[in-house]
């Protein structure tokens, strides 16, 4: 199928807008890491069951959940969070990696007033007497009938504190179980549920926590992990495993714990794939809208709701900006030295943080979690965050681009200096795209833009191995995601005519004079025109961001 520029409309006139700034200038220089290799460990089907069409149900347990107005609101927080991540590509992302499972259905949830008489005392609660709650208000028809696809999911009050087998909850953040049981008929039946135990930042329980992460973020993310885990092994430790990790004994949200993106707002975990490789799914984004710029005299300035904030000087190039492991935007940069580095626009306890990651850099680009790294001597790495790991990629590389394959896990194009351009998978491999191929855009699930020697622009889809035509006469090309996670992509003509296509409503022209456009997060792309303003746009409308600009991310 050939995609061809065939709607073109006047362009948007800009005006301008007042721009606040407030300078900072952060510099780090830590010594390089070792290069080492990776392996790759795998999980596997073991033969028992899966949740393939999950139906969640919350049991808020505790008083505090009803007395307490504030934490009474925070039961809708969570009662919409688990609606919209059933119904979400987070579930999509299982079903593309052949976990067996898709989306699910959500019911309303309960409260369970434990300790009512004092509700504003720490106290314990044990599991055996969760499952009774469980039993209990199955039993008299408080909480849906259990079946082969139904999950309960226990959020603990901020006083309660869980006690196991394995420990309190002092020392995890949540897990998932099973017990043989019985419907409100007395049949018997599995009961498969998750507790998520509150933070002990959200009251004085003690309870563990991620020393970054808000209270209501934590619970969303721990219980998108123990969903995960639940609909894919909700029998691990009591019947025959599902889906877990022979090698490791992990499960699939366990193998890649605290790796964070927000999806529709929520604070969520990454997931492991069938090689233990942190998935991403469709549409995420980081905690804060930020976009970069970088200028003409190498300044590299940061822009949020809040203002601007100059982050560093002697830059010569920048990366699209991808998300880090806290779920922050994170970009690479080279100095005019040569020198790379991860910046984590941070925020919060830590605040913005660098990362350095070596010399002798011609090119650096930020994946989900990791950098691809271009040294002048022609050499791809890897630089995995979580692991403060390197790995060898390729050689003759001639330039690189960072995105994710066609199930969410890091990849990076080369383009090799005799114009072969390949897509790396971190899970699986390497992979043919094209020939004579000048520039690379390497997009989210699987989808790759790029031009060619002749100056045309194609899109390649990794899960179909084609590539379809764009356009000719081009100058450059992007490929990022709108606000929903479907594919966008931009298209800048040799003239400084800029052309954007959106899923749903396709190719529309922003405007005339731009110089370069970076991949576009969220449905918002920056662009730096040719009297060297930077600006942003999404579809509702043009955002100034500031003047004497080189690029823009």
């Amino acid at each position: 199928m050939f995609r061809t520029l065939s709607q073109r409309i006047t362009g948007h006139g800009l005006t301008g807008r007042s721009q606040r700034s407030t300078p900072r200038r952060r510099q780090v220089r830590p010594s390089l890491e070792g290069l080492e290799g990776r392996q790759l460990l795998t999980v596997t089907y073991h033969g028992g069951a899966v949740l393939p069409n999950v139906e969640v149900q919350a049991l808020y347990y505790g008083a505090n959940w009803y007395t307490n107005s504030y934490y009474y609101g925070q039961t809708g927080y969570l009662e919409g969070f688990l609606n919209n991540v059933v119904n979400s590509s987070y579930m999509d992302m299982l079903n593309k990696d052949g976990y067996g499972v898709g989306r699910g259905s959500f019911t309303g949830g309960k409260i369970a007033l434990a300790n009512a008489g004092e509700p504003y005392t720490n106290y314990d609660v044990s599991d055996s007497q969760l499952r009774s709650t469980l039993q209990a208000f199955i039993d008299n028809g408080t909480l849906a009938a259990p079946d082969s696809n139904r999950l309960y999911v226990i959020f603990t009050d901020p006083y309660v504190e869980v006690t196991t087998s394995f420990g309190t909850s002092q020392s995890f953040m949540g897990y998932h179980g099973a017990f043989a049981g019985t419907n409100a008929s007395g049949q018997p039946v599995d009961i498969h549920y998750a507790v998520i135990a509150c933070s002990g930042a959200f009251g004085t329980n003690g309870n563990a926590g991620y020393g970054w992460s808000s209270a209501m973020g934590q619970f969303t993310e721990v219980a998108s992990q123990e969903l995960a885990n639940a609909v894919t092994d909700p029998n691990g430790g009591y019947k025959t495993e599902g889906w877990a990790d022979g090698g490791t004994n992990g499960e699939i949200g366990n193998l890649v714990a605290g790796q964070t993106v927000y999806l529709n707002g929520y604070q969520v975990q990454r997931i492991a794939d069938q090689n233990d490789q942190a998935m991403t799914p469709a549409g995420a984004t980081s905690a804060l809208q930020t976009s970069f710029v970088l200028q003409t005299n190498g300044n590299l300035d940061a822009f949020t709701p809040s203002g601007s904030t100059l982050i560093a000087s002697g830059i010569a190039s920048i990366s699209d900006q991808s998300i880090d492991n806290r779920g922050e935007a994170m970009i690479d940069v080279v100095t005019t030295g040569g020198l790379a580095y991860e910046y984590h626009e941070g925020f919060g306890i830590d605040g913005p943080w660098w990362n350095y990651l070596g010399s002798g850099v011609k090119s650096a680009k930020a994946g989900q979690g990791v950098s691809y790294v271009l040294f002048v001597n022609e050499e791809v790495w890897e630089y995995v965050d979580s692991t403060g790991r390197w790995n060898s990629l390729a050689g003759s590389g001639a330039s690189i681009d960072a995105g994710t394959d066609k199930i969410g896990v890091n990849m990076v194009d080369v383009v090799f200096y005799y114009g072969v351009a390949v897509e790396i998978s971190d899970s699986s491999g390497w992979h043919s795209i094209a020939s004579g191929v000048r520039s690379i855009s390497a997009g989210q699930q699987g989808v790759t833009d790029y031009v060619t020697t002749g100056g045309s622009a194609y899109w390649f889809n990794d899960a179909s191995g084609v590539s379809d035509f764009l356009a000719s006469g081009v100058a450059a090309v992007t490929t990022g995601t709108d606000q929903n996670g479907n594919y966008m992509i931009d298209l800048l003509l040799n003239g400084g005519n800029l052309y954007e296509y959106r899923v749903g409503t396709g190719w529309t022209f922003l405007d005339s004079g731009v110089t370069s456009i970076a991949k576009a997060h969220a449905g918002f792309v920056d662009m730096v025109f040719t009297w060297g303003a930077a600006w942003g746009h999404n579809s509702s409308g043009w955002s100034y961001l500031t003047g004497s600009a080189s690029t823009a991310s």
